[in-house]
């Protein structure tokens, strides 16, 4: 199964390319066989992403495009190259310097240049964590992700973490279970050298360094650890959109496909002799994280309590929509983001004091 997901910004690639994402899959993904599996509704979706400045991002989006510019060079300069195999024999090199570090008595590492020590990945899943995450169910919505699908959604508050094998990490591809991996091949050697593999190892571990900056952490941490932090991160994201503050990757594509309609700061006097055609109404939004999301936006612009059919109004009619509204709105109440003075007829949202 291929997964397609469709950005323009660089920065966008260099986070999905990191360590960082890869720790979150490799634990909260499935698996084929042995073998780790994307999954859109477990690893992409609720994943958070980072929030970092401008400046920052710049230079994840430099990287992510750096990377793909190299990658594209290589098969263009060989044809017969696949990414399957640049990064298989990638991560045989970095299981056999796995295996140098842990075996040799001294500091030296036969392999340095794959050892980065930016972050620490160990051959089994920390019982704690792995404890942990197989006996909890802590939430897992987050912020919209929107590449592919319009918005990173979420299954909400009663869904468990995703796992694998219950919680139990995959072994990490191309280099079996439980034992040393074996020298590379010749054909693997062609591989290395036609794909420079270490010079794409260098590409990824820049991209570490920089995910781990945006999200504010030091370098040096080990699956664990990321692991607990993104979760953290998890649930941060999901109470803030409960509030209905929505960090949205693609905000140009997915506000308009939530219903969250810009407004503009200046409009334009039109001309008398030319009507002014209304805009079309947006479809109200499928998935829940965007129903709520729009529901509040629209809560926030009243300025007077409103009922279920004006907030229906700001959409094309669906038949659906009303009840999918009324719902939304007694869960605002219950949660104390909205207010009812008449029993469930008309709505406000709370505001800060």
């Amino acid at each position: 199964m291929v997964y397609s997901i469709s950005s323009d910004d660089g920065a966008t690639l260099a986070i999905l390319s990191s360590t960082i994402h890869a720790v979150w899959c490799r634990y909260c993904g499935g698996t084929l066989e042995t073998r780790p599996r994307y999954n859109s509704n477990r690893t992409f979706f609720p994943f958070p992403f980072p929030d970092p400045d401008e400046a920052l991002r710049a230079k994840l989006r430099a990287a992510g495009e750096e990377l793909d510019a190299f990658r594209k060079a290589r098969q263009a300069e060989h044809p017969g190259l696949t990414l399957t195999q640049m990064y298989n024999v990638r991560e045989k090199l970095r299981a056999m310097a796995r295996v140098e570090t842990r075996s040799s008595a001294s500091k030296s590492v036969v392999m340095p240049w794959l050892d980065h020590g930016i972050h620490s990945v160990t051959a089994e899943a920390g019982a704690s964590v792995t404890e942990w995450i197989a006996g909890s169910s802590p939430a897992m919505t987050t912020s919209k992700g929107g590449a592919g699908p319009p918005a990173a959604g979420s299954k909400g508050d009663s869904d468990p973490l995703p796992t694998s094998g219950q919680g139990q990490r995959p072994p990490s591809p191309g280099t079996g279970e439980g034992k040393a991996p074996t020298p590379l091949t010749a054909e693997e050697e062609r591989i290395k050298e036609a794909g420079l593999i270490l010079v794409l190892n260098e590409l990824h571990d820049r991209i570490d360094r920089l995910t781990l900056e945006a999200y504010g952490w030091p370098e040096g941490l080990s699956d664990e650890a990321i692991l607990e932090r993104l979760v953290g991160l998890n649930r941060e994201r999901a109470a803030e959109e409960r509030r209905g503050i929505v960090r949205w990757l693609r905000p140009d594509y997915q506000k308009a496909r939530a219903g969250v309609i810009p407004i503009e700061g200046e409009q334009a006097e039109a001309e008398l002799a030319a009507p002014v055609q209304a805009a079309p109404l947006p479809a109200f939004p499928r998935d829940p994280v965007e129903q709520s999301a729009a529901i509040a936006a629209a809560l926030a612009e009243a300025r007077e309590p409103v009922n279920v059919a004006a907030i229906a109004a700001r959409f094309k009619r669906d038949k659906r929509a009303e009840a999918k509204i009324a719902s939304i709105l007694a869960a605002f109440v219950r949660t104390g983001f909205a207010s009812t003075g008449d029993a469930g007829k008309t709505f406000l949202a709370r505001r800060a004091a």
